[in-house]
């Protein structure tokens, strides 16, 4: 997810707990992988390392960077397939419920 302001913070990385269904949602200066498993070695550190993970096949987590990064965690990576919105559909439940609290919370000359 991206939005503009006056921050250095132009993207959020969403992530979910399926079970649980709690959400944290990081801000990232950049989409990149650098910043991906940034996110992802902060949430190891606090929760433990996951089993599994599905996510979209955004190339924050496709590239050799983020498959060495779980290789080394012993975490299975599962994509979901390409173009099936609904398969990542509680991650983009939260996204427009995010997307929502922050036009709400921001100046709207603010947000695209």
């Amino acid at each position: 997810m991206g939005f503009s302001g006056k921050s250095k913070f132009t993207h959020i990385f969403m992530v979910v707990d399926y079970f649980s269904r709690f959400v944290w949602a990081f801000p990232c200066s950049t989409p990149d992988q650098a910043e991906a498993i940034r996110c992802l070695i902060w949430l190891f550190s606090i929760f433990g390392t996951p089993i599994s993970i599905y996510v979209d096949i955004g190339t924050h987590f496709t590239g050799r960077s983020m498959a060495r990064f779980l290789q080394d965690h012993k975490v299975f990576f599962t994509p979901a397939p390409s173009g099936a919105k609904r398969a990542t559909g509680m991650v983009e439940k939260m996204n427009d419920i995010l997307e929502m609290i922050l036009k709400k919370q921001s100046n709207q000359s603010e947000w695209p």
